[in-house]
């Protein structure tokens, strides 16, 4: 079978508009989960969360650039992670318990 230089390209700009597609869709889903995030935690909490799961700190950088120990950051991350994990969990109602402390 011999593909003419044609079909190859037409292939070539088919990929790439699918590439495009899928990175768009994902850009679109990263920031949809970006504000939900930011619009359920604290500052603190949100910041921790974003330093570790979207710029993929580790525990030491996190403490380091907020000025807290570890054990505050993890701290903060288990009470962050107990929010998302309650409003979630509770259909995206959020309650009394959840406002708690924000």
């Amino acid at each position: 079978m011999v593909f003419s230089i044609t079909d190859t390209v037409t292939k070539i700009i088919y990929s790439e508009n699918e590439i495009t597609k899928d990175i768009d869709e994902l850009i679109d889903r990263k920031n949809k989960m970006d504000k939900f995030i930011k619009s359920t935690l604290s500052g603190n909490e949100y910041i921790v969360i974003q330093m570790r799961y979207f710029n993929e700190y580790d525990w030491i950088e996190i403490a380091i650039n907020l000025n807290y120990t570890i054990d505050n950051i993890y701290k903060i991350h288990g009470k962050a992670l107990y929010k998302l994990r309650f409003f979630v969990n509770s259909g995206g109602v959020k309650t009394p318990l959840l406002l708690l402390n924000t």
